[in-house]
């Protein structure tokens, strides 16, 4: 069983906290946040997050008391993996400000379970319960559903153009209507689909879980979504920004889907760290989800696209 270093303000339920680790393989060790800090525990702090596997912080509606700020601070430094979790009401510590973080609602929430999940599984380790949500099933684009969906992204795609003709402001709500497009899309393709709630600094917009997928994707996938991936400094930047966000909560494959950018999409691997980025164009998505399932489609785009953009 793991051990897991907690880190939470005053106001995080514990006791739930604790009972979702335990569900999950880990057990946790916290010191008491009401203690004030002198050496000694300073002492105790360092010792029991160097023998943890990962330490959890907990960023309740309250924030952080400053034992736990001091504790935090400790845990930047010399923690092996930290997950983060800052409550939908509260501020981020400024110390946090270029880590990743998810943001929850409630302690247990879909996000948290998410969040935790995808680190204890990067560690090498089995879950041992699903989330109720994931099911075998999943649902292509098919019929009637298909030409609405080719109708609204044909729609989406003059829009663009419309709006780049005109340097209209109405550009950054085409992104935003983009984006909800893709998270329509992907719910008709993977029973679980994270995406509303979970809030990271340079992450993705939505995360999927499935047990089709975990076969062709080791596990969730991750993805982002851009209205434009035109030129190449855009294409670098959304790079870097998933494989840091890859590497930091141990995601191995995940999506940038793209309105408009190059015609054919590309896969770059970074083999060192057993990580793939696929680059899919919308259009290519929406057509071949028509007969195939998400997990068939994504498999079959990287044996096509394997070693022509490796990293």
């Amino acid at each position: 069983m793991l051990k897991v270093y907690v880190i939470t303000g005053v106001s995080v339920d514990s006791a739930r906290l604790t009972s979702l680790l335990l569900e999950l393989g880990a057990s946790s060790t916290s010191i008491n946040p009401g203690v004030p800090l002198g050496l000694p525990a300073v002492d105790t702090v360092l010792k029991e997050i160097r023998s943890a596997d990962f330490t959890v912080v907990i960023v309740g509606p309250d924030g952080l008391s400053a034992n736990a700020l001091i504790e935090l601070g400790i845990a930047v430094a010399t923690s092996k993996t930290l997950a983060l979790f800052v409550h939908k009401s509260a501020d981020v510590p400024v110390i946090l400000s270029n880590f990743l973080y998810v943001k929850y609602e409630v302690i247990g929430d879909t996000a948290m379970r998410f969040g935790l999940r995808n680190i204890i599984q990067g560690l090498g380790h089995s879950v041992s319960t699903q989330p109720k949500e994931v099911s075998s099933v999943i649902a292509p684009l098919s019929g009637t559903i298909a030409v609405s969906v080719k109708a609204e992204l044909d729609e989406l795609r003059e829009d663009l153009l419309i709006g780049r003709k005109q340097k209209s402001t109405q550009l950054v709500d085409i992104g935003k209507r983009f984006e909800e497009f893709i998270g329509r899309v992907l719910k008709l393709c993977a029973n679980q689909v994270v995406g509303e709630g979970i809030e990271v600094d340079h992450g993705w917009d939505y995360a999927l879980w499935d047990s089709n997928l975990s076969g062709t994707a080791g596990g969730p996938i991750t993805v982002e979504v851009k209205t434009s991936i035109r030129n190449r400094s855009i294409e670098a930047a959304t790079l870097g920004q998933m494989r840091k966000a890859m590497l930091t909560t141990k995601t191995r494959i995940s999506l940038v889907i793209y309105l408009d950018g190059p015609a054919n999409g590309h896969v770059t691997e970074f083999p060192v760290e057993g990580i793939t980025i696929l680059f899919i164009p919308a259009d290519i998505l929406v057509s071949q989800l028509e007969t195939s399932d998400l997990a068939t489609f994504i498999s079959n785009f990287k044996k096509i696209h394997k070693g022509k953009d490796d990293a």
